[in-house]
């Protein structure tokens, strides 16, 4: 989380570190949400929920920005130049999450569980080599 720059939020007593967490905790709803519906709706597929997901986190940007910082947030949501670098680690990411999938029909499901919690390291790993992010010993704890 970013926590040492100043607050542009445009609702009064908003921090960025508010509104960070907030965000994340609507991400995670949004997620759980979906794995549920399809837990309990058998007829969709796991990739339909998955891309489900993936555009209600887009979504959920998209309005977080305009919320925060109005028309001005939305354009650079969308901004390619802003996301367009980061593609190599989504495409990675979104393959580890596939072959977890795929791996569900044919390995034991700890052995499937343990995969799937060594997406978030390798996701860090692989854009601190990819992208030569940093990352504070808070945001690797977390």
């Amino acid at each position: 989380l970013r926590t040492s720059r100043a607050s542009a939020c445009m609702v009064p007593g908003c921090t960025a570190l508010a509104l960070e967490v907030g965000m994340v905790v609507a991400h995670i709803s949004s997620d759980v949400g979906s794995s549920t519906v399809a837990a309990i709706k058998g007829s969709y597929s796991r990739e339909a929920v998955m891309l489900l997901a993936a555009l209600v986190s887009l979504a959920m940007a998209v309005g977080f920005s305009a919320w925060k910082d109005g028309s001005k947030g939305v354009i650079r949501a969308l901004n390619p130049k802003r996301w367009i670098p980061l593609l190599p680690i989504s495409v990675l990411f979104s393959l580890a999450t596939w072959c977890v999938l795929r791996a569900g029909a044919l390995l034991p499901a700890l052995l499937v569980k343990i995969l799937g919690q060594l997406k978030l390291p390798v996701t860090v790993l692989m854009s601190s080599l990819l992208l030569k992010r940093q990352y504070s010993f808070l945001q690797l704890q977390s």
